[in-house]
């Protein structure tokens, strides 16, 4: 744990926000794609998708919605938001 603790105390001083796929590897009824970093919220933002809107600054959510392209409504989702400290990692 105390190296989980380092790597994020290095991440925070970062000024990246990075994604990455979290499903594991085989068969899986849902994809999962973490969003991490200083404009992680932002980009939900722009992408998500849900009726109504929900207040993204909360410490912890999860809402039914969509993802969208420019162009057209891509997948539906859930997003959850878990921001530091709060979280797992410690990183929002």
């Amino acid at each position: 744990m105390k190296n989980a603790h380092a790597l994020n105390a290095k991440f925070e001083t970062a000024a990246d926000t990075i994604a990455a796929i979290a499903t594991a590897p085989g068969a899986a009824g849902i994809a999962i794609v973490r969003v991490s970093g200083p404009k992680a919220i932002e980009i939900a933002r722009k992408i998500f998708i849900c009726e109504p809107l929900p207040a993204l600054e909360a410490k912890r959510l999860f809402r039914v919605g969509y993802v969208k392209t420019t162009d057209a409504l891509l997948d539906q989702v859930i997003l959850l938001v878990m921001r530091g400290p709060h979280s797992y990692t410690a990183v929002s």
